[in-house]
């Protein structure tokens, strides 16, 4: 019995310190491990302010990933058709008329690229925004 306590245990402390969401292959993996280490998941948020995402980096098809100072959102998009292109030189394109994006919210992504003059290439579904600082 007390080996299936610790194995739920460490299970336990395992699942908390990866984002919930499908899984990611093991490129994906390593480039949100690299990004979040040391880090420490706070309370997911439904909106955060426009400057947040203005440094969206792709981890794959399924989550995106924006740098706030020292602190890392995380977001599991809840749709994607190219989203896993953000990054140089395509970019996230938000609209908002409240400062604010939210979950539930479509970005557009633009290549930025000189032949691409800021065409729309795809778009996405935001999910909720999950903080991680460091202790």
């Amino acid at each position: 019995m007390r080996v299936i306590v610790a194995f739920a245990v460490a299970f336990g402390l395992a699942a908390a310190s990866t984002p919930a969401g499908p899984p990611h292959d093991a490129k994906a993996q390593a480039k949100l491990d690299k990004l979040l280490n040391g880090r420490v998941a706070g309370e997911a948020k439904k909106c955060v302010p426009v400057a947040v995402t203005n440094s969206a980096t792709a981890i794959d098809g399924y989550t995106l990933a924006f740098r706030d100072g020292p602190r890392v959102w995380i977001n599991n998009l809840t749709a994607n058709n190219g989203c896993e292109m953000i990054g140089k030189p395509y970019a996230m394109e938000t609209e908002s008329r409240v400062r604010q994006v939210c979950g539930g919210s479509t970005v557009n992504v633009l290549d930025m690229s000189e032949s691409g003059g800021g065409m729309p290439v795809g778009a996405c579904t935001l999910g909720e925004f999950i903080p991680y600082t460091k202790p």
